[in-house]
């Protein structure tokens, strides 16, 4: 009965509780890529962190957050290298996703009501 009172277009979740959701899910991403910097690389936590990133990013896509998805984005690919791609390099890909995670978060903030 809720599709007579409001457009399908329209979101079934409030703005406030998507809001809320996605930065719960921020937190969990954030939690997941320093257990995987911690472990550098540990296969279990990079995929981990690879679904969280795209369960979000796939989420934005649908929900609005267009700048986030695109840092999702940026964020998957990273975590998609394998240990081998990063040897050599592990400095700057661990910078690149705390910073990667630092803006997303920014966004968070600034869409927050």
């Amino acid at each position: 009965m809720t599709h007579l009172i409001r457009p399908p277009s329209e979101s079934p979740v409030p703005a406030a509780d998507a809001l809320l959701k996605f930065a719960r899910s921020i937190e969990a991403l954030e939690l997941a890529v320093r257990d995987l910097l911690v472990n550098f690389w540990h296969e279990p936590l990079r995929e981990r962190a690879w679904s969280l990133a795209q369960e979000m990013s796939d989420g934005c896509k649908g929900g609005g957050f267009r700048e986030s998805s695109v840092l999702l984005r940026s964020l998957q690919a990273l975590l998609a290298l394998s240990v081998e791609d990063t040897k050599g390099i592990q400095r700057s890909i661990a910078e690149r996703l705390l910073e990667l995670m630092g803006i997303l978060k920014e966004q968070a903030r600034r869409t927050q009501p």
